[in-house]
């Protein structure tokens, strides 16, 4: 099981939250975009943990893949953290339901925060 989709159009930016995440023992998959990320998901037979997205994103953007995974019973549970440089995130997600939003240049371990909060309740 994957604990973490990053769903980023930036490569360097998902290769560096992966190495990060894999030194902290979590494993995570990447998508270009929010199409990506769908076909991913719907291959996968279990979903993960945590879907990290960035708003500004070509082909589906962040608040479209959002709605999308918000249709889908299978995937409505999932946990989303929104990850963008946007100066208003708040205005083009539409009162979507997200776990967090961080602003990016982020601080990493706000992200390990969350990650660790949802293990504990998964643990209890």
């Amino acid at each position: 099981m994957t604990d973490v989709l990053i769903v980023d159009d930036n490569a360097d930016i998902a290769t560096v939250l992966q190495e990060i995440l894999a030194l902290e023992g979590y494993s995570s998959a990447h998508a270009d975009h929010g199409t990506a990320a769908l076909a991913w998901l719907a291959a996968q037979p279990t979903p993960p943990r945590l879907l990290l997205v960035d708003l500004a994103m070509p082909e589906m953007d962040g608040p479209t893949f959002i709605a999308h995974i918000q249709e889908t019973a299978a995937l409505r549970a999932i946990p989303i953290v929104v990850m963008t440089a946007e100066r208003n995130p708040t205005a083009k997600l539409c009162g979507l339901p997200v776990l967090a939003l961080l602003a990016k240049p982020f601080d990493i371990d706000d992200l390990l925060g969350h990650l660790r909060g949802l293990a504990e309740q998964h643990a209890a």
